[in-house]
């Protein structure tokens, strides 16, 4: 199929165009100059035969959370988005090179390398997933690298709108999760774990793990390998490389690591195993998570605030807004808090963070008071299944609900719909939460009857 034009690109005050980078399924991607202040940047414009008032109001709160999210060090910096006069949003982004994405199959890189790329934009789908926001389309093409050599993940946010010729649904199949492929969920922390997974094993294999070389490897041959779990090893992966591939291409999610972070952990571990010098896990951590935890009545209970208990579990005596994780003992560590010589200002200093800490819980309480909570859960039993639905219970743009099923799976989605499929004899349970700029609201638990 022959490649279209590019669209043309749209006046924009302020910023001058120079020439094309690149098009794509759902949008053109130009360079222009900004005149204050004057730097290159790169322009995202969505093509016009795709905007609607669906995609405007989809794209403005995409942008909002890639906004919030961007300024993570491993994912492209977003200076501003607003509607060309045209009628078309566009995007202005950090200028990055996409030169990983396009030479890894002619030039893989070494393990070595490799690894630093993945824990590098591993900790940002991390810190996306403590926020409550899904990727859905990881892979080596979305990774770019900054004029400083830096591996950051773009398109975060906007990957739903893909639907070029590469991908089925806004999924890149090569790097897609096997339930994904199966129509199963439109995406999970298994799905993302799965194909950070793949993209680790694309960089350095040189190809994705599904594709064999001298057979055909159109999207219906990787889609029928990657569903069967036919995957084909590699010589190059390391063997301490390759345990930690293994789980995190599991065929069923439940084998997959519980998150993003403990397959970071394990990467750690192999650039040990291996004498590599370690990569630092960047990890935010919001203020208000110094507040207390809800109290939970079970293990179960624990289990559906994952996210959220996650996010708010501190070592004692952090300080700053961002932890590492150690390169000796594979655990957070501190920062090490500011020594006051005088022993007043220690006082001062301790009343000082009592009171951010009081304000923050105070904050945090008023907050997740404001988030809605799902109810009314209509539990309809099919065929060696159970759909799970609910009305709106009054959520804004950037809200997502959190589902924690019986069997150990969590996804983020934004539909009031869900499906449970399970042996017979087997009842089938969930539990829904809303989650808000980063805060989990009340639980909601739903059951269904034994399946027949």
């Amino acid at each position: 199929m022959a490649r279209r034009l590019p669209s043309a690109p749209p006046v924009l005050p302020g910023y001058s165009h120079l020439h094309v980078l690149g098009t794509g399924g759902y949008a053109d991607v130009f360079l222009y100059e900004q005149a204050l202040p004057r730097r290159p940047v790169a322009v995202k414009v969505l093509l016009a035969e795709l905007v609607d008032e669906d995609v405007r109001r989809s794209f403005r709160s995409e942008v909002n959370l890639m906004g919030r999210l961007s300024s993570h060090p491993g994912i492209l910096t977003v200076f501003g988005a607003s509607v060309a006069s045209d009628g078309r949003p566009y995007l202005v982004m950090e200028l990055a090179s996409p030169e990983l994405g396009e030479r890894f199959r002619t030039e893989p890189l070494a393990p070595e390398a490799a690894l630093r790329v993945a824990i590098r934009v591993g900790a940002a789908i991390e810190t996306a997933h403590r926020a409550g926001v899904l990727h859905r389309d990881i892979k080596p093409a979305n990774i770019l690298t900054t004029a400083f050599g830096h591996p950051v993940l773009s398109d975060f946010g906007i990957a739903g709108l893909q639907h070029d010729a590469t991908e089925t649904a806004g999924v890149s199949v090569p790097w897609a999760a096997p339930e994904v492929l199966r129509g199963e969920t439109g995406g999970t922390i298994a799905t993302e774990v799965w194909s950070l997974g793949a993209t680790l094993f694309s960089l350095v294999a040189g190809r994705s793990p599904a594709e064999h070389p001298g057979r055909a490897n159109d999207h219906a041959a990787l889609t029928e390998r990657i569903t069967a779990h036919d995957l084909l090893p590699s010589r190059a992966i390391p063997a301490p490389l390759r345990r930690v591939l293994d789980r995190a291409l599991a065929a069923r999610p439940a084998d997959r690591f519980e998150s993003v972070e403990q397959m970071l952990l394990e990467l750690q571990g192999v650039q040990r195993e291996l004498g590599f010098d370690e990569t630092p896990i960047e990890v935010e951590v919001d203020a208000w998570a110094a507040a207390p935890l809800p109290e939970t009545t079970s293990d179960e209970d624990a289990d559906a605030l994952r996210l959220r208990q996650r996010r708010s579990r501190r070592s004692p005596g952090i300080t700053g807004s961002r932890v590492d994780i150690s390169a000796s003992t594979g655990r957070r560590q501190p920062q090490q808090p500011k020594r006051f010589a005088v022993g007043l200002g220690v006082g001062l200093a301790s009343v000082v963070v009592l009171g951010i800490v009081a304000v923050a819980a105070v904050a945090l309480s008023s907050v997740s008071q404001r988030i809605p909570v799902v109810a009314d859960v209509a539990v309809t039993p099919e065929s060696g299944r159970v759909v799970f639905a609910w009305p709106d219970p009054g959520l804004v743009d950037t809200d997502t609900y959190h589902v924690r099923t019986s069997t150990g799976d969590a996804l983020i989605q934004g539909g009031r719909e869900f499906t449970m499929t399970g042996d017979a004899g087997e009842r089938l349970c969930i539990d829904i939460a809303v989650n808000r700029d980063g805060s989990t609201g009340d639980v909601t638990t739903a059951c269904g009857e034994p399946l027949p």
